[in-house]
């Protein structure tokens, strides 16, 4: 439904290209500033969360000075309109939730890194704490915390509007046979996400060839201790990430959108050039290749959550081509299928050795601890039930938690759904699930004519899906750089309409 009344204020249409250009840039920059892990390239990225909120805030005051209402791609319905202003007000109470433990902190945790006695000292408060408020056991930390977390809110809902939004060119198509949906917005940040993710999957690849045992042939991982080297080995790592647990949690996260984008652009290309189409014309031919070289990356970086959520999602790809009605020819499918396996052989070939050597020998690494981790975990969160120990606070109450001073110090628990319980407790948790289950409510709850691309959104739940698999054995979600990809797709998701949606009267 067309809703502009005027043309488009000046202001609103810089506001409008800095949004776009602000989430492209968290888009490429999160993974490739080394995972954005380090404080500066983390403060960056959060930074640019707040501008994107920033500049949110300016095209609400642009509208409501001037009247303007976009042109949207899709309605809300009357209930639809009511869940999104739910998720706003639910944004709001988490990031309350969160500054009432920094506000309501209990202690300051001091860090000991080095030497026999490695762990943390807590310097309590002199004040005693409001006890039916959530409480950090460490306000430094859950205040950084905070702080990240605020410009990932601003920066989900200001992908989601920008989304949102239609182009000069869209809003002034009215034949329906040449409306492309989603629009041109979502296929740009999809062609850069696939773009960047290529590159980035090649170069790492061509890192574990190489041996290095620096990120990027540039930085040495380090132990918090800045006169200690981490004595991790050199197949630790993967690319830009210094773990290479979350190398693969990434490109598990990219590689099914961008399979799920390569059919749907293929699917444009045919309708628009019918039988003129030929096989290997068009740019949709890049993304097959592509989406297959990430998906290489969890097998080649050898980890074993990575390689096991690889295998189903690879799986499900399959049934959903299975099941799924094709025109292809039985020539162009054999073809599709032996390149497929292929490049599938060369992936096993690159990363079956590491991978299955650490399966063979799992006493070989010293960092596989995880039965004690989650034992540990289930203590604490029978601690923190309800309130939890304050964001980001898992590392600093861990060591308190160890049965000796020589057992490792981790600093996540190795599952994402038992951290969040132990750091936010049941109430924080449960704020952060319904938030979840009404975004991903969204494409139910919306219209447009024409309906929506359910192909694409299947591919939309496969990457979130693989995402909240690797959450159960490891830590995605701590990772900024994750959390930012995940909630654009999130965002971009929540843009999207079912097939069988009516249209708005």
């Amino acid at each position: 439904m067309e809703r502009t009344p005027h043309r488009t204020p000046e202001a609103y249409k810089q506001l409008e290209l800095g949004s776009g250009a602000v989430l492209l840039f968290m888009t490429v920059w999160a993974p490739w500033a080394f995972g954005s892990t380090n404080s500066p390239y983390q403060m960056i990225l959060c930074g640019a969360g707040h501008l994107a909120g920033a500049l949110l805030i300016g095209k609400w005051i642009v509208r409501r000075i001037t009247g303007y209402a976009p042109s949207r791609w899709v309605d809300s319905t009357p209930f639809g309109t009511w869940v999104l202003r739910g998720m706003a007000l639910l944004t709001v109470l988490f990031l309350a939730y969160v500054a009432a433990g920094v506000f309501n902190a209990r202690a300051v945790g001091e860090y000991i890194t080095a030497g026999a006695d490695q762990g943390v000292n807590l310097n309590y408060v002199e004040r005693t704490p409001v006890p039916w408020l959530p409480s950090s056991y460490d306000a430094p930390v859950s205040w950084n915390a905070l702080w990240r977390w605020i410009g990932l809110a601003w920066a989900f809902w200001a992908a989601r509007d920008w989304f949102l939004g239609k182009t000069r060119a869209e809003r002034r198509e009215t034949d329906p046979e040449n409306i492309v949906y989603p629009g041109s917005r979502v296929r740009l940040w999809l062609w850069v996400l696939a773009t960047s993710s290529f590159a980035l999957a090649a170069i790492s690849v061509v890192q574990r060839l190489d041996g290095t045992n620096k990120l990027l042939w540039l930085i040495t991982p380090k132990h918090p201790d800045p006169n200690t080297i981490w004595d991790y080995p050199t197949n630790f790592h993967f690319g830009p990430f210094n773990y290479r647990g979350t190398a693969s949690e990434y490109f598990n996260l990219v590689w099914p959108l961008v399979l799920g984008f390569w059919k749907f652009t293929r699917d444009q290309e045919r309708k628009s050039r019918g039988m003129n189409l030929r096989m290997g014309q068009g740019p949709h031919v890049l993304l097959l290749p592509w989406a297959l070289l990430i998906a290489s990356g969890p097998i080649i970086s050898g980890s074993r959550g990575g390689v096991l959520v690889t295998s189903l999602l690879a799986i499900a790809v399959a049934l959903l081509f299975a099941l799924t009605p094709s025109r292809w020819s039985l020539f162009r499918r054999l073809g599709t299928f032996a390149t497929v396996l292929v490049l599938l052989a060369g992936m096993v070939l690159l990363g079956g050795s590491t991978f299955l050597n650490r399966i063979q020998h799992p006493e070989a690494d010293p960092y596989s601890n995880r039965r004690t981790i989650y034992e540990e975990g289930v203590q604490m969160m029978s601690d923190f039930r309800w309130l939890g120990s304050g964001a980001d606070t898992y590392a600093t109450i861990q060591p308190f938690y160890r049965k000796s001073v020589t057992e490792v110090w981790t600093g996540y628990a190795h599952n994402d759904w038992m951290e969040v319980v132990i750091t936010l407790g049941a109430v924080g948790a449960g704020i952060v699930l319904v938030l979840l289950i009404l975004a991903m409510m969204m494409p139910g709850l919306q219209r447009r004519f024409g309906g929506g691309p359910t192909g694409l959104m299947v591919y939309f739940y496969l990457a979130m899906g693989g995402m909240l698999i690797h959450a159960l054995v490891d830590f995605p979600f701590q990772m900024t750089a994750l959390q930012v990809e995940f909630l654009f797709i999130l965002a971009a998701f929540s843009t999207l309409v079912r097939k069988d949606s009516a249209p708005p009267e």
